[in-house]
């Protein structure tokens, strides 16, 4: 029962966060309409969720290490390639495009969606699902919050994957730039090779 109660516990940050993004994202389309909401929609989102990044980093300091990044940055992109080259090869590709300019997407989605994702699901998230004995339970428990926020089957499970890995690093070198990195990478390389 006191390891359920935690587990609600960790999961009210989270959902708060999903419950103000999704209705600014409502607020814009009924005010804007559908087609001109997208991009108003995504800058708002945006300054919600540097918002919470500030709001956390003067709440907290999550531990930043030492560590040379740039090979975290190529486990990103290999990571997003080698599971988009299966993708592919196993013809499940879905070339779902969003009419959104290049740059905007690359500064939501490759940007400041990772920082703000990596620190509500690992700083956050991870830190406080601790109270349980298990880092392996930690680790699948976070990868699997964190896939089912994500949208579509080929998504989820590329979330899970990323999760899992950012996760492990996380609790392992304990250094919360190692995980953004790896997403931040992942995320550009994707929009750049899909523009």
């Amino acid at each position: 029962m006191k390891y359920l109660k935690s587990l609600i516990f960790a999961f009210k940050e989270i959902f708060i966060m999903f419950i103000l993004q999704y209705a600014v994202l409502i607020a814009c389309i009924v005010c804007l309409g559908k087609d001109r909401s997208i991009v108003i929609g995504t800058i708002l989102v945006c300054a919600v969720e540097i918002l919470y990044v500030i709001f956390k980093l003067r709440n907290g300091k999550p531990a930043i290490g030492k560590h040379n990044l740039f090979p975290y940055a190529l486990m990103g992109i290999g990571i997003t390639t080698s599971y988009n080259m299966l993708l592919f090869a196993m013809g499940l590709c879905n070339n779902v495009m969003v009419d959104m300019n290049i740059f905007l997407n690359i500064l939501a989605s490759g940007i400041v969606g990772p920082i703000f994702e990596e620190i509500l699901f690992r700083y956050s998230f991870v830190n406080s699902l601790k109270k349980f004995n298990s880092q392996k339970m930690v680790i699948f428990i976070s990868s699997l919050v964190f896939a089912i926020c994500h949208t579509g089957i080929t998504t989820c499970i590329y979330a899970f994957i990323i999760g899992m890995v950012n996760a492990y690093l996380y609790l392992k070198k304990k250094d919360i730039l190692i995980p953004i990195v790896i997403h931040m990478s992942a995320n550009i390389f994707v929009n750049i090779s899909t523009s």
